[in-house]
């Protein structure tokens, strides 16, 4: 599974792919970097892998030191 799924999950950007994904950080099964890395690969327009990082990011922060 691993950041792959959790990168296009979070694309998708549904509440139950957002709860999925904060829960992947939060116990450490993806790092942050791993998702980001894999933002570009993904077949989205630049503005839109913009605003996907930014996401992710802002899971990361609003998980950090969680679990």
């Amino acid at each position: 599974m691993g950041a792959s799924r959790s990168s296009s999950k979070a694309a998708a950007g549904r509440e139950k792919d957002r709860e999925f994904c904060k829960a992947l950080l939060s116990y450490g099964y993806v790092s942050p970097e791993q998702v980001l890395q894999l933002v570009a690969q993904m077949p989205l327009d630049d503005k839109a892998m913009r605003a996907l990082r930014a996401t992710i990011r802002r899971w990361a922060k609003a998980t950090a030191g969680e679990s």
